[in-house]
């Protein structure tokens, strides 16, 4: 059965057509190959969306996703994607800037540059600029801007995370952590110091500010409501990084709820947002339910 039928079976939940499809994705070896199942699975014609540039210097630029039901004050999410802070296109993320305009949210998928153009700290600035950006357009948008959450999956989680912690980031766009309205973190390595591996001491080269790369060093009682989402099955990113973030949070007393998901993989965790109906991976109604609470 070919990849385009699976896919146009009506009957088939879209959990298990992700599932039916995984081994010729992964005998392919091709991260395009396997978002653009997750990208076919959920095109929607009811929601629109806009590329913006939002640094010319560098032509980066953010697709902004919205619902022709949403309401005019919606929640503002900017969505970082993962990849190891090498790899990834905002194109292969249409899925979670549907799924969640779906919900009724405005959602800003960005560009940022990536190794081995930058190094750290670089990929970080780019992320503060969008979020600058998209709250100065929020409105334009037809979003409050007062209900702007960042969220990220995996290197992109990290990036996020810095900016719901490192406050000299927004500062430098006169904005600060505390008053994004949450940060929503999946699978994000915030405690992976001392840093060994050569591949990620290319990206961080500087030994000297180790601890300036952990979003967990910055926990200082200035940052928004937290929802830190991990799978017990992850072996990319450990479990670790999202519980020992949620114990310096609790201890500063801020708002923060871990749910760690059983038996769900590095990848599951993510996939899981294009499937509302998912009990088992229940990704996306915990982060629509966050936004939700902190948005009113």
């Amino acid at each position: 059965m070919s990849t385009v039928s699976l896919w146009n079976l009506p009957a088939v939940p879209i959990s298990l057509r992700i599932l039916l499809a995984l081994p010729l994705i992964l005998l392919t070896g091709c991260q395009a190959a396997y978002f653009g199942v997750l990208n076919a699975a959920h095109a929607r014609p009811d929601l629109t969306r806009q590329h913006f540039e939002y640094d010319s210097r560098h032509s980066l630029g953010m697709d902004v996703y919205r619902s022709s039901s949403a309401p005019t004050d919606a929640a503002v999410l900017v969505f970082f994607h993962g990849g190891s802070w090498r790899t990834g296109e905002i194109a292969w993320y249409r899925f979670v800037g549907e799924a969640l305009a779906a919900e009724g949210m405005i959602v800003v998928v960005p560009e940022y540059r990536k190794y081995p153009e930058v190094q750290f700290p670089a990929f970080v600035e780019d992320a503060a600029q969008a979020v600058h950006y998209a709250r100065a357009h929020a409105a334009d948008w037809g979003g409050n801007p007062d209900r702007l959450f960042i969220a990220g999956h995996s290197a992109g989680a990290h990036i996020a995370g810095l900016l719901a912690t490192d406050a000299h980031y927004l500062r430098r766009h006169s904005m600060t952590p505390g008053a994004l309205a949450g940060f929503i973190g999946l699978a994000g390595p915030y405690d992976f110091a001392p840093i060994t591996a050569a591949s990620l001491r290319a990206i961080f080269p500087d030994r000297a500010n180790e601890a300036g790369t952990q979003p967990i060093h910055f926990v200082d009682g200035d940052e928004p409501p937290m929802l830190l989402l991990h799978g017990s099955d992850d072996r990319r990113v450990w479990p670790r990084n999202s519980e020992h973030l949620a114990e310096r949070l609790r201890a500063q007393q801020r708002a923060v709820e871990l749910v760690i998901l059983p038996g769900v993989s590095h990848s599951g965790i993510l996939t899981a947002l294009a499937d509302m109906d998912a009990d088992a991976v229940p990704s996306r109604r915990l982060l629509v339910d966050f936004v939700r609470a902190h948005s009113r």
